[in-house]
């Protein structure tokens, strides 16, 4: 199916980029039992009563989510699609990782520049 869309969406030498996202805690409570950011930092103003309080990654659940992007991009290329845009912002997990408020995290994957 993926083909198919690629192959529609780039007729006359038009660009089609698919979009990979990860909502991170953003994952509404009917389709998350646990969501996952960052931190175990949950939403505030009004949101919470949709969301349940995620809990906070492993060094190693990262690591697997990054290669889950990159797969992703592998499938998209081999399917026929232009390119990827991964999606950082609006509040899911790339853009939680980018927050301090979101990434309270002091080791590889959050806290100061001189971390990383």
């Amino acid at each position: 199916m993926l083909m198919k869309w690629a192959k529609a969406g780039t007729e006359n030498e038009t660009h089609l980029w698919m979009q990979l996202n990860h909502p991170g805690k953003q994952s509404p409570k009917m389709i998350s039992k646990e969501p996952v950011a960052p931190s175990a930092v949950p939403l505030t103003g009004g949101l919470q009563r949709f969301f349940k309080e995620p809990r906070a990654l492993q060094a190693s659940e990262i690591v697997d989510i990054i290669n889950r992007f990159g797969e992703a991009a592998r499938i998209a290329k081999k399917a026929g699609f232009t390119g990827v845009q991964t999606h950082a912002a609006h509040g899911y997990l790339v853009n939680q990782f980018l927050s301090p408020y979101h990434n309270q995290r002091t080791d590889e994957w959050g806290g100061t520049l001189a971390n990383q």
